[in-house]
């Protein structure tokens, strides 16, 4: 797996019901790479499926789905919390 990009910053966590709170936020983009190769580039390799991982902070909403993160870059993305530490499982990039 290889990384791509860091995220780090403050933006505003937004719920379903359309609180809002300003949040702090660091987060690692990872992409997986196949194996491709072939007998005249053995090492060769396609990018897979990419992987967001990191921390939001602090921790409001906790088990609501579907929250919604603006990035200081003005990029969204939806996310719910999967422990009360504040790391994350993204749902899908908004852009």
């Amino acid at each position: 797996m290889r990384h791509l990009e860091t995220m780090k910053g403050h933006g505003t966590m937004t719920s379903h019901a359309g609180e809002q709170v300003a949040v702090r936020y660091e987060l690692h983009v990872y992409e997986d790479e196949i194996h491709a190769g072939t007998l005249d580039n053995p090492g060769a390799t396609l990018p897979g499926l990419k992987e967001i991982r990191g921390t939001i902070q602090p921790v409001r909403f906790f088990g609501e789905n579907g929250l919604t993160l603006k990035m200081e870059d003005g990029r969204s993305l939806k996310f719910f919390f999967t422990d009360t530490h504040g790391s994350i499982a993204l749902n899908s990039w908004i852009g």
